[in-house]
């Protein structure tokens, strides 16, 4: 509310970047205090209600008084320097500082937006639906893209608790009835983590277990996808109990060709055991007594033996035709199976291999711009109005979208043992020697967004209006 985020740097016009914010915010020392001390004490009933000017006096100074109660408590526990809070935001600002004038960041990077329509609150896009892609320099950085991928998914699993403490008023103010056992009056939000191998540490690791253990009834859906089972075994160094953990959450398993025997018995494995029968022929021997003429010959009878086997044979993966786009799928949901189209599992169908239909994407360096323009200004059209209306609905102070989002009831839900470990954790010593710690010399951001309060070229095509609207 003070504005701090927006500082301008040493050119007199570029905004200071996020992350030099995060930096600063997390100091504990300093004239009067830490950076968020200080912030704290310049609150006043004017600041706020220049950000709030829906708020009465009256109602900007409890807000005022409520923040610097949440603030004095937090610098209390950063003041102690053995508390898991003061080890984790000095861990975090050590490894901050070494990123903010890092080449992983272009200039402007991680910059706040100019409106709330060019920010990203996971909390409004789950309720209208929003499309949020975030892409991660993993190979280039793969620390950088661990700790950015943490923060992410703490981030996310903050905003399932607030989402399901507010689950109620939303949905009594669209009228629905969420009395079904998983339902929410917001659609489904999809997860879709890439390539989850290449910048998953211990921290990232945990933090998806817990936001997939508690995210379920609030319609978070995870979808994730890696090259090799071999890299998430890597988790924690080969021993593969992450592995299996992540596994135990899994629903749907869905498999293309694999290299290696390992990762097809793990497949194979998460299929589940059932009693197979297996034929085998019976032979009879005849012989007269002096043993003249001895000779065998087949009993034409066929015996089956059962034998407890996974529903899909050890090395099925291993074989499957890349070619021709084949794959295995196992579901549990709403029972353990992995037929699908064929007639009820059984014997001699315990399993099936599908072959995937493929979808043709636009030739390399497709330009959607480059089409109708008047379908193209149609387009950003629609995006400019979705924009300059979700910015009006965010100053409303009837409107239930502002009410979640403005941060008055966020809950907080990380465990103790993400926030240690969302960094490289050093000993408790490095916390006193973190304080005294120079920030960045000199302002290394010199990207001006010069675009005008109400251009939003950028956003995507609206959708359709609909009863999330409401919101």
């Amino acid at each position: 509310m003070t504005g701090y985020d927006r500082t301008v740097g040493a050119d007199g016009r570029t905004r200071i970047s996020a992350l030099e914010t995060l930096m600063n915010m997390l100091s504990v020392v300093g004239d009067g205090g830490g950076e968020l001390e200080r912030q704290a004490a310049a609150l006043n009933v004017g600041t706020v209600r220049t950000y709030y000017p829906h708020l009465s006096d009256d109602e900007a100074g409890k807000r005022i008084a409520t923040l610097r109660a949440r603030v004095q408590a937090v610098m209390g526990e950063l003041k102690k320097g053995s508390t898991i809070t003061a080890q984790a935001a000095s861990n975090t600002r050590q490894l901050v500082s070494t990123y903010v004038n890092s080449s992983a960041l272009f200039p402007g990077t991680f910059g706040t937006g100019r409106s709330p329509a060019g920010q990203i609150d996971l909390i409004r896009a789950i309720l209208r639906g929003e499309i949020v892609v975030i892409s991660l320099p993993a190979q280039d950085y793969p620390d950088f893209a661990a700790m950015i991928y943490t923060m992410i998914l703490l981030d996310l699993q903050n905003a399932v608790a607030t989402l399901r403490a507010r689950k109620l008023a939303v949905s009594q103010y669209l009228a629905l009835d969420t009395g079904v056992a998983d339902s929410t009056p917001w659609p489904p939000f999809i997860v879709q983590i890439e390539e989850l191998g290449s910048a998953v540490n211990s921290a990232s690791a945990e933090a998806l277990i817990n936001l997939l253990n508690k995210s379920a009834d609030m319609g978070i859906r995870v979808v994730a996808s890696t090259q090799a089972l071999a890299d998430v075994r890597q988790v924690d160094d080969g021993k593969g109990v992450w592995l299996d953990r992540l596994l135990a959450q899994v629903d749907h398993l869905f498999a293309l060709q694999l290299n290696t025997e390992a990762d097809d018995e793990i497949v194979c494995g998460f299929s589940g055991k059932v009693t197979k029968q297996f034929a085998t022929n019976e032979t009879a021997v005849s012989n007269n007594r002096l043993r003249i003429f001895t000779g065998a010959s087949e009993s034409k009878m066929v015996r089956g033996s059962e034998q407890q086997d996974t529903r899909i044979p050890f090395g099925t993966t291993q074989a499957l035709d890349r070619d021709s786009w084949e794959m295995v799928y196992v579901t549990k949901a709403p029972k353990l199976t992995a037929v699908h189209t064929t007639a009820p599992e059984g014997p001699n169908n315990w399993y099936e291999i599908i072959e995937m239909v493929p979808v043709f994407e636009p030739e390399l360096g497709y330009n959607p711009f480059a089409g109708d323009p008047e379908l193209i200004d149609a387009t950003r059209e629609a995006a400019r109005t979705t924009a300059i209306t979700l910015n009006e609905e965010l100053a409303k102070r009837s409107s239930k979208l502002f009410e979640i989002v403005d941060g008055v009831t966020e809950k907080a839900d990380i465990e103790p043992v993400s926030a240690v470990t969302a960094v490289s954790s050093e000993d408790s010593t490095a916390f006193d020697a973190f304080d005294d710690a120079a920030g960045p010399e000199g302002d290394h951001f010199t990207h001006v967004d010069r675009r005008s309060e109400d251009d939003f070229d950028r956003e995507p095509a609206a959708a359709e209006p609909s009863v999330w609207d409401r919101l």
